[in-house]
């Protein structure tokens, strides 16, 4: 990101890695039965740990979609940090599951 040589391939976030991300993504909710509305994040405590991380990484992504406002950067960063934080929320559905914890539909 902070690189303003956009030839400098060494180090950036390639469409390769988002889709390495997507792939984890699918795996893990083949596991998982479709959501149907919106859930609590929660439930067992590494659950709620990858649930935190999310938020994080979507603060990230909230930050780096600022930041392409104002500078030209890599957009596969955008996409990477958006679906990393799906990977989190996925998994954190999936550790609960195998904790045996129901995901908790959010009720207005």
């Amino acid at each position: 990101l902070s690189n303003p040589n956009l030839n400098d391939v060494k180090n950036r976030v390639t469409l390769e890695m988002v889709q390495e991300l997507e792939k984890n993504i699918d795996k893990f909710e083949s596991e998982l039965h479709p959501l149907t509305n919106f859930i609590l994040p929660g439930g067992s405590v590494p659950a709620s740990q990858l649930h935190f991380t999310r938020t994080v990484v979507r603060r990230a992504e909230t930050l780096t979609v600022q930041l392409a406002e104002k500078d030209e950067i890599n957009s596969n960063c955008i996409i990477y940090l958006n679906r990393l934080s799906d990977l989190f929320f996925v998994m954190g559905r999936l550790i609960n599951k195998r904790y045996g914890n129901e995901d908790i539909p959010w009720k207005i």
